[in-house]
C-alpha cells in the first residue's frame, strides 16, 4: 500500500544490496520483504545502519586508482519480517508496526483495493500537500521543539532513544492528520490530548516489545546466564572454579539455597570464561578479543539491570575489573 501510494506500483520484493544503496539515494522508501535473520548478513547489516545513520558509504570508483565514490542515503526503509533483528544496533533504530489478526477482513480483496488506491492517489497526494504546506510547515519548528522535549521528559530511558528527533517529526504529523482522521477510541478528546495518548500507547508497545526482544537477543546477558547455570549445576563451586578460572561469590540463604551470585574478573578473565562456555556448548565466542567484549559490557548495562543484574567496575592495580551480581530468586533448588 504505501510502494502503491508513493510510487504508483507495488515495488515490494527482494533485492541486492549493491541495488539498495543505489536505489536509496533517489527514492524517498524501499521495501524490503520477508527480511529475516538467515538474510542478515555484513553487507545488509551496514546498509541498514546506514540508513538509519545517515552515513556516508564510501568506496573505489570503478576504473580507476584514486577516484571514490560517496553514497549517502535519503531513504526510510520498510521491512516485512517476522523475526526481529539481532543486533541491539539496529533495534534500538528500529519502530515496529505490527499487524494483528483480529484486524483481518475476510471481504478485503488486495488487487481491488489496489486499483482503487492507484485510481485517487493523485487526490489523496494532493491533499496530502496541501496539509504539509498549510498546517505542518508554518508550525514544523516549535511543534517539533515540543514532541522533542515531551518525548525526553516522559521517556527518558526509553529503548528507541536513537529515533528521538525523528519520532518528534512524526508526531507533528500525526497531531495534525488527527484533525481529519481521528482516533476512532478517543473522538470526544481534543486533538493534543488524543495525539498524546496514542503516543504514550505506542511508546508502551515498542518498550513491551523491546524488553523481550533483548532479553533473547543481547549477547552479554545471554553468556552471563550460562555462566550462571554453569555454576549452579556444577559438581561442586572448585570444579567451576577450576575450569572457568572466575572468581565468584554464592551467598546462600537459611536453608543453605543460592540466593546471590557475584561473578569477579577483568575483562580478559571473562573472555577466557567465555570462549570455554563456548567450547563446551558448541557455539563460537561471539567476542574476538576482551576489549570488544569490554564495550559490549558497557553498550549493554541498562539491558543487564532490567534483566536483574548489577554491574559495577572497580580498578584494581590498574586494571579494571567487572562484578556481575544477580538475586537467584530460589533457582538452583
Amino acid at each position: 500500500l504505501c510502494s502503491m501510494l508513493i510510487y504508483g506500483e507495488d515495488w515490494v520484493g527482494k533485492s541486492k544490496t549493491a541495488s539498495d544503496y543505489a536505489d536509496g539515494m533517489v527514492n524517498p522508501l524501499l521495501i524490503k520483504d520477508n527480511l529475516e535473520h538467515r538474510d542478515m548478513d555484513r553487507s545488509v547489516q551496514q546498509f541498514l545502519l546506514s540508513a538509519a545513520t545517515g552515513t556516508v558509504n564510501q568506496k573505489r570508483e570503478r576504473g580507476t586508482d584514486s577516484g571514490n565514490v560517496y553514497e549517502r542515503l535519503y531513504n526510510q526503509v520498510l521491512i516485512t519480517a517476522i523475526e526481529p533483528f539481532e543486533l541491539p544496533e539496529l533495534n534500538n533504530r528500529t519502530w515496529n508496526i505490527d499487524f494483528d489478526g483480529k484486524h483481518k477482513s475476510p471481504g478485503f480483496q488486495k488487487s481491488l483495493a489496489m486499483e482503487k488506491l492507484k485510481e485517487s492517489r493523485s487526490a489523496i497526494l494532493s491533499a496530502f500537500f496541501l496539509v504539509i504546506a498549510r498546517e505542518i510547515l508554518p508550525c514544523w519548528v516549535g511543534r517539533k521543539r515540543f514532541y522533542l522535549s515531551y518525548i525526553r521528559q516522559l521517556f527518558p530511558a526509553h529503548s528507541k532513544h536513537r529515533l528521538d528527533e525523528y519520532l518528534a517529526g512524526l508526531f507533528v504529523i500525526l497531531e495534525t492528520i488527527l484533525r481529519y482522521v481521528p482516533d476512532e477510541r478517543r473522538r470526544k478528546l481534543p486533538v493534543d490530548k488524543m495525539a498524546r495518548e496514542l503516543i504514550e500507547e505506542m511508546f508502551a508497545t515498542q518498550e513491551s516489545k523491546a524488553r523481550e526482544t533483548e532479553v533473547h537477543t543481547n549477547t552479554i546477558l545471554f553468556l552471563l546466564d550460562q555462566l550462571k547455570s554453569e555454576l549452579l549445576y556444577a559438581e561442586s563451586p572448585d570444579e567451576f572454579r577450576r575450569n572457568y578460572k572466575l572468581k565468584f561469590d554464592l551467598d546462600l540463604d537459611g536453608r543453605g539455597k543460592p540466593r546471590l551470585v557475584k561473578f569477579r574478573g577483568t575483562a580478559l578473565s571473562f573472555h577466557g570464561a567465555f570462549t570455554y562456555l563456548a567450547k563446551q556448548r558448541g557455539f563460537h565466542n561471539p567476542f574476538s578479543t576482551a576489549q570488544q567484549m569490554g564495550s559490549r559490557v558497557k553498550d549493554s548495562r541498562e539491558v543487564l539491570d532490567r534483566a536483574g543484574w548489577k554491574v559495577e567496575t572497580r580498578m584494581v592495580s590498574g586494571a579494571k575489573h567487572y562484578h556481575f551480581s544477580r538475586s537467584l530468586d530460589g533457582e538452583g533448588e
